[in-house]
């Protein structure tokens, strides 16, 4: 499952404003693997294999049951049946994470793991960041939230967190339909206001809001604002790595 981080290296961290201490561990040991877990850190991205009831390390294997204090606040364990070590890592101290319950077929597991954590690093929580991935594709189902799964890993650029729906009409005009997140600091029924030309309305986050028609170019200064996950003819894109004026 290594492609899943070989193929984009720059899955966190890549924001100007933000500041962000990234480590990579490959080919762990059982002691490397468990020196990761009683090291105070923000997030573990695990992405390998989990069998009878351990990580699988190059060694040996690695049950959280024998670690004596886990450091670690949130965490995505991305292999097979990772639902009971994730447990254990709530019950040792950690806050939230996202596991898998049942076994889960590489390339599928390789996409939902990239699409997560480009989520987790736009301002998503943990529960909205799979809530979106899932509805991309069915091995999201194999995925569940345990602990906190309103716990972010950074804040969304602006302020709320988003997913946008693309659709064209018949006059070449644009409909995009946005649907928000809410967060810790901006929570259900907090104000939120798209940065749309002609757009001075108020509307409360939490859900989808009403449509707006646009034009191409009102269009694509919006996409330009920021990052923003973009569903287009139901595959999820990024405003940021597709041809806008394509559209």
């Amino acid at each position: 499952m290594s492609p899943e981080y070989d193929a984009g290296e720059n899955l966190y961290g890549k924001r100007d404003e933000l500041e962000f201490d990234i480590d990579v561990h490959r080919n762990l040991s059982v002691s490397e693997l468990e020196s990761v877990f009683t090291s105070p850190t923000d997030f573990v991205h695990y992405i390998g294999h989990i069998k009878d009831k351990s990580f699988i390390c190059r060694d040996g294997g690695l049950d959280v049951r024998s670690v004596d204090t886990v450091a670690i606040d949130t965490f995505l364990l991305n292999g097979c049946r990772s639902y009971e070590q994730g447990i254990e890592l709530i019950n040792s101290g950690s806050i939230g994470g996202i596991v898998t319950y049942s076994e889960i077929a590489n390339k599928s597991a390789i996409r939902l793991g990239r699409t997560i954590a480009q989520l987790l690093n736009r301002g998503f929580s943990l529960r909205s960041a799979l809530s979106v991935a899932r509805n991309q594709q069915i091995v999201g189902n194999q995925y569940i939230v345990v602990g906190d799964g309103s716990t972010e890993i950074a804040q969304s650029e602006s302020g709320t967190p988003f997913l946008c729906h693309l659709d064209t009409d018949d006059d070449g005009m644009y409909e995009l339909r946005i649907t928000t997140y809410p967060t810790v600091e901006s929570g259900m029924g907090a104000l939120f206001t798209p940065f749309i030309n002609d757009i001075g309305s108020y509307f409360l986050s939490g859900g989808e809001l009403e449509k707006f028609v646009v034009d191409k170019d009102t269009l694509i200064q919006f996409l330009r604002l920021e990052q923003i996950p973009l569903i287009i003819d139901g595959d999820l894109k990024w405003s940021t790595e597709i041809d806008l004026n394509a559209l």
